[in-house]
This record gives C-alpha cells, structure tokens and sequence, in this order.
C-alpha cells in the first residue's frame, strides 16, 4: 500500500494516500477561536477555508515552531454526517512510500502503551521504523 510519510519531531509516521487530498506548504494561519489545543486557525487553499491543527500536539507531543520544512497534509473526512477537508501541520514530509506487510513489525506487549485504534501498525524502511496512522488519528478527538 501507497503511504504519504511525514516527520513529526525526530520520528516518521504516515497515512494511507488514498486520505490525503493534498500536500501544501504552510504559510500561516488565521486566527480563530477555539477550545481545542490543537487547533491552529484556518487556512485558504484553492478558495476553501480548511480547518488547520497541529498534529504534534494532538498526538500529545509539544507544540512546535513551523518552519520553511513545515507542511500541511490535507485529508478527506467525513464527520458529523457531512463531508469536510482538515488540515494537519506536520513538520515535513518525506515521501509516498510504498509499505509492504513484509515490512510489518511485530508488537508484542508494546500496544498498552498507546491508541491502538490510533495507530495501524509499525513498519521498517531500511533502518528507520514509521508508524502507520489510522485516518481516525487525523479526525477525531478535538475534545483536548
């Protein structure tokens, strides 16, 4: 399967393509208030107003600075009965791999220590490990 891989900190994760609508570069946002941590504000792409979040603090890493690397991966969901583009600033974007089932790591007793509903799996691609995001890690829980 096709995944688009994205650097958050010093670590590779990715999601399956057939999510992404698109890759843009981050060139601000508007504000917008909110109760949600994560969210970042609004941004305009190709006359749309996109929801922008910051993907680092909703998987509960620290907030980081946007940078010229800084990205935008746009997906395709549907919440609340209606279909929608979210917008996650990750820290840059490494590529559309293709990640084999042979590639699979096992987990053994590791998956009590995170969402397994977050996350899809691990795979190696030469010596770095990327964890494989479910769509659901992209669209739910804006309740923190």
């Amino acid at each position: 399967m096709k995944y688009l891989v994205f650097k958050l900190d010093d670590s590779e994760f990715a999601v399956d393509v057939a999510c992404v609508q698109s890759v843009v570069e981050y060139r601000g946002a508007a504000d917008a208030p909110s109760r949600v941590s994560c969210f970042r504000g609004v941004v305009e792409v190709r006359e749309n107003l996109i929801p922008l979040y910051d993907l680092r603090v909703k998987l509960g890493l620290s907030a980081g600075r946007p940078d010229a690397e800084s990205r935008i991966v746009i997906v395709e969901a549907r919440r609340l009965d209606e279909d929608c583009l979210l917008g996650a600033l990750v820290d840059g974007v490494s590529g559309v791999y293709d990640l084999e089932e042979a590639d699979d790591l096992p987990l053994s007793g590791a998956s009590v220590f995170f969402s397994e509903d977050l996350i899809d799996g691990f795979s190696r691609a030469g010596d770095r490990i990327i964890t494989r995001l479910a769509l659901k890690a992209f669209i739910e829980g804006f309740d923190s």
